[in-house]
């Protein structure tokens, strides 16, 4: 289980570039330093989550559980994410023509950045050996990688209220990990695996769709 807390996310990246580049809609090497970059951004911001870790500290009420999860464990990495991605999208493009933002660039950028993230929180954690920590909070962040990509890309091809459904997100996965806090393994389970099946197929199918000339930088 340890190995699917770690390789859970860079996997999936794997499987959407994978899927991606079948259809002919992205460049490898492209995502390959999308993804670097974004992950070594995590290495700096992590620090910055332990401070807020240790701000919120893990017994808190019942009734604050549901805000420490949402602050420290999906919420504020998953805007540490996004605005890493969005600031890897900038930089590559200064200079010349920047490519427009895409969902495979997207999942490459969070994916990196979660990919590092879990490797770090798992140490800083002493290799937590919870369910909660190996199965079910990869499982949510595969599914804010896959949901965030897919509102961001949505939003940047001109449909711009997308981005406002982006904050429900780490709502649902808090939500979600909320549930197993309140000894409901089985219904966490089963709220994690139906938020990764909703979003699953919009960002394949996003992925595949876009236009070669436009994911190759």
């Amino acid at each position: 289980m340890t190995l699917f807390a770690y390789l859970a996310t860079p996997l999936f990246v794997l499987a959407i570039a994978g899927h991606a580049h079948a259809r002919g809609r992205g460049g490898g090497w492209d995502l390959l330093h999308t993804y670097t970059a974004a992950a070594l951004l995590a290495m700096p911001c992590y620090p910055l989550f332990e401070f807020l870790a240790a701000t919120f500290p893990p017994r808190v009420e019942p009734r604050l559980q549901f805000a420490r999860l949402l602050a420290v464990d999906h919420g504020v990495p998953l805007i540490a994410a996004s605005a890493a991605s969005l600031a890897v999208h900038w930089f590559r493009g200064r200079g010349g023509k920047r490519a427009p933002l895409h969902a495979v660039k997207l999942v490459a950028a969070l994916g990196g950045f979660f990919s590092v993230y879990a490797i770090l929180d798992q140490f800083a954690h002493h290799a937590d050996p919870s369910l909660y920590r190996l199965v079910l909070l990869p499982m949510l962040r595969l599914t804010a990688v896959s949901g965030t990509a897919y509102l961001l890309a949505r939003a940047a091809r001109g449909t711009r209220w997308w981005v406002v459904a982006v904050p429900a997100i780490p709502c649902a996965t808090a939500a979600v990990a909320y549930a197993g806090t309140l000894q409901q393994p089985e219904l966490a389970a089963v709220g994690g695996a139906a938020l990764l099946a909703m979003t699953l197929p919009l960002v394949f199918a996003h992925s595949a769709a876009e236009a070669p000339d436009e994911t190759a930088a």
